[in-house]
């Protein structure tokens, strides 16, 4: 019987392999999916404090070409084209195909407050066991409990309720208003993919449209700003004032996302 933990590198999966080491549950492997340069900066250092806190290696899955083809191929992920997801969840189930018949058990991890998301098992393998369900732990609780034993995430869950990747269309407006104004180096490759990409960041918003509303915000003298409209030479109306877009012809063909 094979026990592996499936790893996302966020506070649930954390805690899980904290009550794991806590209470002494069988464990085999640690597996996770690496996205590459879509995950926080600061995630190698988070993984290497796992392994030493685990005392064991993790299994890396690299996945990051793929989801490079799959952006290029589908752009920005949706409510309804979780594309990503699908990419994570088949690379996973790939591998652990192989233990099924000798026996496998997976441990995912799911809040106590979160248990509706438990519903779908379509696509698991082998028996699921939710350690944080089964000790009656909470997200926030979750939340404690890493800090409590020095993984702080890089200060990521300070501003955000998700280690998810930082170009995740899924966050809420704060959480993208956080990455436009602490995070400009990662906001602005997002602006470089929203360029390449076939569809809106959101439902009918753009990067740059997110970027002009957060800027008018910061902005009182709005009726002087708009007065500086300009044509760019995509013949696009943009707030030449605002300093903020980047041309198509200077991206198209040669990011690497």
């Amino acid at each position: 019987m094979k026990h592996i933990a499936l790893y996302s590198g966020g506070k649930d999966s954390t805690a899980v392999l904290i009550l794991i080491k806590k209470h002494g549950l069988p464990l085999d492997e640690i597996l996770y999916a690496d996205v590459g340069k879509w995950m926080w900066p600061g995630i190698d250092k988070h993984m290497k404090k796992v392994e030493e806190y685990m005392q064991m290696p993790v299994i890396y899955l690299d996945i990051s070409e793929q989801i490079q083809k799959g952006f290029k191929k589908w752009g920005f992920a949706s409510p309804l084209t979780r594309w990503c997801t699908g990419i994570k969840r088949d690379e996973m189930n790939r591998y652990l195909k192989q233990y099924v018949k000798e026996g496998l058990t997976q441990y995912v991890g799911i809040a106590f407050d979160e248990q509706h998301r438990t519903g779908n098992k379509r696509y698991q393998k082998g028996e699921i066991r939710y350690p944080l369900i089964e000790y009656n732990i909470t997200e926030a609780i979750a939340l404690k409990m890493c800090y409590k034993e020095g993984f702080d995430f890089g200060g990521v869950y300070e501003h955000r309720s998700r280690y998810n990747c930082w170009c995740c269309p899924l966050q809420t407006l704060d959480e993208l208003r956080i990455l436009f104004k602490y995070y400009p180096g990662l906001w602005k490759k997002m602006r470089e993919m929203q360029w390449i990409s076939h569809n809106d960041f959101r439902k009918d918003e753009t990067i740059m449209s997110l970027e002009h509303r957060w800027w008018m915000e910061q902005h009182s003298n709005k009726k002087k700003l708009w007065k500086n409209l300009i044509k760019s030479e995509s013949g696009e109306e943009c707030i030449g004032a605002c300093h903020l877009c980047v041309h198509r012809h200077n991206t198209q063909d040669k990011l690497e996302v």
